[in-house]
């Protein structure tokens, strides 16, 4: 079974955000739970469900180190829609976030999956459409955050984001400095302006969501390094440009551009990428 598991995983890797595979050769959700599973375990990270806010959120961790910032990555999208509609379940067919968490070799790292991703329990459409960054998400990420940084007594937190990931890890940022210490905000491939993004590639707008566009000038003081790919469709740098343009001070607010597609190139870059400093300009 794992040969077959392993050689799936493989040809994940080719697979893109917006798939046009034919319903038949799209893994089921249990074979995307096979594939994270065994991503997280070579890492050594330990799956987690959390169950916060009304949402069950699959986690995978590991702490290594007290009095350490902990490391939040977490997921884009995955398989929001199918060529004509919605799709069935929005567990992702490539997991990038979780690959980058486990390119990664900080002491304490925790991925989160996003709402209705690897379960088949109920779950509303609306999460992974048209509410995908809605305030009560990203209520639930904040509680859950809270939670894990006085349990785990760590010296602040850094939030990494892929893609629709990048806008909750913003969106997140701009709560979580009320009651701890955001040391960074790193995002890839992120739509840091979903307002933009549905007009350019004219898409249904994500009305029930929060923008982290909006929130980009009250965040302006936290070290920020956002991950361009050069050759990514899906999230084009104006997304970036406009954030950066709401930002208003740039002081803190920085961008890099790699060789990448909007999936490709990303996690086998990352161990290295993931250790550039975050830094304010003087």
């Amino acid at each position: 079974m794992w040969i077959r598991v392993l050689g799936l995983a493989f040809s994940l890797l080719v697979l893109t955000a917006c798939s046009s595979l034919a319903p038949r050769e799209i893994p089921s959700v249990e074979e995307r739970r096979i594939i994270a599973t065994e991503i997280a375990r070579e890492a050594k990270l330990v799956p987690h469900w959390y169950s916060v806010a009304g949402f069950q959120l699959q986690g995978f961790r590991r702490y290594q180190a007290s009095k350490e910032p902990l490391v939040v990555y977490i997921e884009g999208d995955g398989r929001a829609w199918e060529r004509y509609g919605p799709s069935d379940n929005p567990t992702p067919i490539n997991p990038l976030a979780l690959r980058l968490a486990a390119a990664d070799d900080a002491s304490n790292r925790l991925y989160l999956a996003r709402p209705c991703q690897y379960t088949r329990q109920s779950c509303e459409v609306k999460y992974w459409t048209s509410h995908r960054m809605a305030s009560e998400v990203v209520d639930a990420y904040q509680q859950l955050i809270e939670n894990e940084m006085r349990e785990g007594e760590f010296s602040g937190v850094r939030l990494v984001g892929f893609s629709g990931g990048g806008a909750i890890a913003a969106l997140l940022a701009s709560r979580l400095s009320n009651c701890c210490s955001v040391v960074d905000l790193r995002t890839v491939a992120g739509n840091l302006d979903h307002r933009l993004w549905t007009k350019q590639l004219a898409l249904i707008p994500m009305s029930g969501s929060l923008n982290a566009a909006d929130i980009a000038a009250p965040i302006n003081h936290i070290p920020q390094l956002h991950f361009i790919g050069r050759d990514d469709r899906v999230i084009l740098p104006e997304i970036y440009a406009s954030y950066r343009q709401h930002s208003v001070s740039t002081r803190c607010v920085s961008s890099s551009l790699q060789a990448a597609s909007h999936v490709r190139g990303w996690a086998e870059s990352w161990p290295t990428l993931s250790k550039r400093a975050v830094r304010c300009a003087r």
